[in-house]
């Protein structure tokens, strides 16, 4: 009887070996060319699935999209909102930011293959007194509703402290 382990032995000394002692190799192990062959296409399948799931790119990107909030708002969602306060979550305070301009950042010459790619910037305004270092942060807004934001400091102006989440959505 064919078990996994043999087969798992045979299908990592085949990676290393040439065919000629694959064989020989087979022969040691009481492995039948009818044992090999009915096991392959199950053993080929778990391993098959297996990847997908240790990668995680196909399921892991669908699931962040129903999952996360923000993968559902676009630039045309914060465009309506430019000029209105973002209430950032830091420890357990909260600080106001306000966002003071969208800026669309899409290459001109890239051609889109899909719904939703796009580039843009968000750039908000703060108190001076209250400073937020690089970092995610929580975020709630009136229409929007909440969700999880990356922002960076862009320096100061007029007196105001100004920050800039960057949004990145090619495919290529």
């Amino acid at each position: 009887m064919l078990t996994a382990s043999i087969l798992n032995q045979y299908l990592i000394i085949s990676r290393q070996k040439p065919p000629e002692a694959l064989a020989e190799v087979a022969e040691k192990m009481n492995i039948t060319r009818r044992n090999f062959l009915a096991a392959a296409p199950v053993t080929i399948g778990a391993v098959a699935g297996l990847s997908s799931i240790a990668t995680g790119q196909t399921r892991a990107r669908t699931a962040a999209r129903t999952v996360d909030p923000l993968a559902r708002l676009t630039s045309d969602s914060f465009l309506p909102y430019v000029g209105t306060e973002f209430l950032f979550r830091v420890n357990g305070s909260d600080i106001r930011l306000t966002l003071n301009e969208l800026e669309i950042q899409t290459p001109g010459d890239y051609v889109s293959s899909g719904r939703g790619e796009e580039c843009f910037a968000l750039k908000f305004r703060g108190s001076a007194r209250s400073r937020l270092s690089q970092d995610s942060y929580a975020v709630e807004h009136f229409a929007l509703g909440s969700f999880s934001i990356f922002i960076t400091e862009a320096g100061s102006v007029n007196g105001s402290r100004a920050y800039e989440a960057v949004f990145n959505r090619l495919s290529h």
